[in-house]
């Protein structure tokens, strides 16, 4: 094995250290703030830190992506109906692996990794597959009535009981933190102010404001739970299932499908590849 070879190896092996410690740390997007004039009741976000078994999912699937590329994979059939062909050998950069046929890229987190992985651990069990089915059932008919211009019914997704307790002992320990209001010292009564002479009027000078630029948002994706079901997410609050389908975006209290797919989750993807 060559200098270079052994550089990028090094390189990828850098980049899922840093995988995980992005999964170890990660948090959701913070919801964006209300608009003047309008109360918003503020909710403790219960999916903010990913639990031992989001972590271990991700470990699976890095698992998963690492057999694929040493060793291939047979045609498969996922329980949405989704068919992936077998893989190729192939070289790339001296080494030995394996590619898929149609686009002769290799295999990662995003795409294969992620359908690879949830396809081996529902395969033995109909009832996960039964979930599975049911999903994209539901995301279809999305489309499907998107597409034909239908109002579209949002799913209520309703918090647990486990997380309304969570969230109310979160409130009331906050309220129990804050310090108390100083009271407020009664008004000293006013002296009758002097007459202040007549000033010249003074010419009206345009200050330039200056706009914020924009939050750059890491965009890599980390396991995250939602309601008891596995996803995926990035710092912006991008959310897509283990399949890579997109589902909306976090917004602090629900995931907002009306949200469109960003074109730059897909450039972003290809850059990762």
């Amino acid at each position: 094995m060559n200098t270079e070879i052994s550089k990028k190896f090094a390189e990828q092996e850098e980049r899922i250290a840093a995988l995980e410690s992005q999964i170890a740390a990660m948090s959701v997007a913070p919801a964006p703030a209300p608009k003047k004039g309008k109360k918003t009741e503020k909710v403790e976000k219960e999916a903010r830190k990913p639990s031992a078994g989001n972590v271990a999912w991700a470990t699976k699937v890095k698992e998963t992506v690492a057999e694929m590329v040493a060793n291939g994979w047979e045609s498969w059939t996922d329980a949405s109906g989704n068919v992936f062909a077998a893989s190729k050998p192939a070289t790339i950069d001296g080494r030995a692996t394996h590619v898929f046929v149609d686009t002769g890229k290799e295999p990662n987190y995003a795409k294969g990794g992620l359908a690879r992985a949830s396809f081996l651990k529902t395969k033995d069990s109909p009832e996960e597959q039964a979930k599975t089915r049911a999903r994209a059932a539901k995301r279809a008919e999305v489309v499907a009535a998107k597409a034909s211009g239908e109002p579209v019914e949002k799913p209520k997704r309703v918090l647990t009981e486990e997380h309304k307790a969570k969230m109310q002992a979160a409130r009331k320990a906050k309220k129990a933190a804050a310090p108390e209001a100083a009271p407020e010292a009664a008004p000293e009564a006013e002296a009758t102010p002097e007459p202040a002479p007549a000033a010249e009027p003074k010419k009206k000078v345009k200050i330039a404001t200056k706009k914020p630029e924009p939050k750059v948002y890491d965009l890599s994706f980390n396991g995250w739970a939602y309601n008891g079901e596995d996803y995926i997410t990035n710092e912006r609050g991008d959310v897509l299932t283990l399949e890579g389908d997109w589902m909306g975006r976090f917004n602090g209290k629900i995931i907002d499908d009306s949200v469109a797919r960003p074109t730059d989750i897909d450039a972003f993807l290809a850059m990762e590849e």
